[in-house]
């Protein structure tokens, strides 16, 4: 297969791209293959935290961070990727290390009372891939359910908030699986948008118990400001696997080469170089 890279002399106009979805809306983005750099224009870089964080060799992705599930090794990212949201969407991929319940995929808020977590193989009180959000303590809490990810294999995961139609929904490998209705919650209850440093946002880890971390490899973590639609986030899972572009509506047309964009997805390229186109409660112990 011959992969034709785009150059950036056709980087003049509209918006950028990646799997079919407008960069503005893409806040943040950590690929995790040798660094915890934000690879968006943000800069919003990520700080390892804890003991025992390493980015490994892997099969699939080439590198990837591997977090120990233990020591308080987690990923801190900065409080302002969520300033000016209306809506919310978490995507990346994850490899559980083991079944074992209370490992969050990310925990994000002001505090336990105010925060929306997923934990991919359940919590102590619920069973399954689970999420949830409260803007007022557990007894608010709210967020659908579904069978346990697998173990020891990689698993494209997405989490979507969307406050229009007050649903929450979880996804596994481009395929919702689970959406609660009629969540009703003020993301200015849950990120202050005054004063960015208030907001805690962790991946693999809990913003209830620093002993509450994730034992799994991370690659390729993604925060949107936008409620990604169904299209959008199988989208991204099937680019990241597939020589071929999926279609969601809005991506590059066909003259695109759709191996820079796989790559491009993979973060195997520079993105500003492809062409353009026109909750204590998750964790309950």
């Amino acid at each position: 297969m011959v992969w034709t890279m785009p150059t950036r002399g056709e980087d003049n106009q509209g918006d950028h791209f990646l799997d079919g979805i407008g960069e503005t809306a893409l806040n943040a983005r950590y690929m995790f293959d040798d660094n915890a750099k934000d690879a968006t224009r943000h800069n919003s870089h990520a700080i390892l935290r804890g003991s025992g964080a390493k980015f490994v060799a892997d099969d699939q992705f080439k590198s990837a961070l591997s977090l120990p599930g233990k020591n308080g090794a987690c990923v801190n990212i900065p409080g302002r990727v969520v300033l000016g949201i209306d809506n919310l969407s978490v995507t990346g991929w994850v490899n559980v290390k083991s079944s074992a319940p209370n490992q969050p995929f990310f925990d994000f808020g002001i505090s336990d009372d105010a925060h929306i977590c997923c934990a991919p193989v359940g919590t102590k009180a619920d069973k399954g891939y689970v999420a949830k959000i409260t803007d007022g303590g557990a007894a608010k809490a709210k967020g659908p359910t579904a069978s346990a990810i697998k173990t020891n294999t990689w698993v494209h995961l997405a989490v979507v908030l969307d406050t229009s139609k007050q649903t929450l929904s979880i996804y596994a490998d481009g395929k919702r699986v689970g959406q609660a209705k009629d969540v009703n919650v003020d993301l200015a209850k849950i990120f202050n948008q005054d004063d960015d440093s208030a907001n805690k946002l962790v991946i693999g880890g809990s913003l209830g118990d620093a002993d509450t971390t994730l034992g799994a490899k991370l690659f390729d973590f993604r925060v949107y400001s936008i409620a990604l639609s169904d299209s959008q986030v199988a989208a991204i899972h099937h680019n990241a696997i597939s020589d071929e572009a999926a279609v969601t509506g809005d991506e590059p047309k066909d003259d695109e080469p759709v191996a820079a964009n796989r790559l491009a997805s993979l973060g195997r390229v520079d993105r500003q170089s492809l062409p353009i186109r026109n909750v204590a409660c998750c964790m309950s112990k």
